[in-house]
């Protein structure tokens, strides 16, 4: 399953397991993302595995408009595991454009910790 609600001790987070998925089925998941998103309450935090992943300017577009529609009102913070070369790149011009910070990591063990440590801190300043 591609999209996945889990939880990492105690904090509910989703799972986007992208891992080697074509354009059109990356395009897909992220439109199925902003669906399970829309109707939530409150932001969640997000974790999504990107390893062996070509990353085409019409995700790209795609993951704008569903970031400025859906995505900012609802994602809480995000980790992504497998990025590199020009993914790096397209992902640290997407932060500058849509001022956000996603965040890399290069395993998802430690990635889920960052998320498990904003989640916290967040919580704590409620």
């Amino acid at each position: 399953m591609v999209l996945q609600f889990r939880e990492y001790r105690g904090r509910k987070m989703i799972y986007l397991d992208c891992r080697g998925l074509d354009d059109h089925d990356l395009i897909h998941i992220l439109e199925e993302a902003a669906e399970v998103m829309r109707p939530m309450n409150e932001k969640v935090p997000v974790l999504a595995n990107v390893t062996d992943v070509a990353l085409s300017s019409e995700f790209m577009e795609k993951m704008k408009s569903l970031t400025r529609d859906v995505f900012v009102d609802k994602v809480e913070n995000t980790a992504i595991v497998g990025v590199d070369g020009l993914k790096n790149v397209l992902l640290k011009t997407y932060n500058f454009l849509l001022n956000r910070d996603l965040r890399t990591f290069p395993a998802e063990e430690e990635a889920l910790e960052w998320l498990y440590q904003g989640n916290s801190r967040m919580k704590k300043e409620e």
